[in-house]
């Protein structure tokens, strides 16, 4: 295998990739959707089944869930946009 062949390979699977990426980004945007769908549609939240003042790990946990999911999709967005092409000889001046 010459090089010409190797770097084709190369680019063909970073292609594959990328198309992966978006498509795994995608997926992750549908619990985002469905949360924000059972948030609307819940009748009068955590409480109605038991008519009791809910306590504060009611919010806490959906909350830490949120944001955990937020930050997810925030670095794959990040990912997603890194140059696909970066100078090759930047690596070799690192310290």
């Amino acid at each position: 295998m010459d090089l010409y062949e190797f770097m084709q390979e190369s680019n063909a699977r970073a292609r594959r990739g990328r198309r992966l990426a978006r498509a795994i980004f995608a997926v992750a945007l549908i619990p985002l959707g469905l949360y924000a769908f059972f948030f609307i549609a819940a009748p009068n939240g955590p409480s109605a089944m038991y008519l009791q003042e809910p306590g504060p790990i009611w919010l806490i946990v959906p909350a830490i869930g949120v944001m955990g999911l937020a930050v997810g999709l925030l670095w794959m967005v990040r990912i997603l946009r890194a140059d696909p092409e970066p100078k090759a000889k930047g690596w070799r001046y690192r310290d």
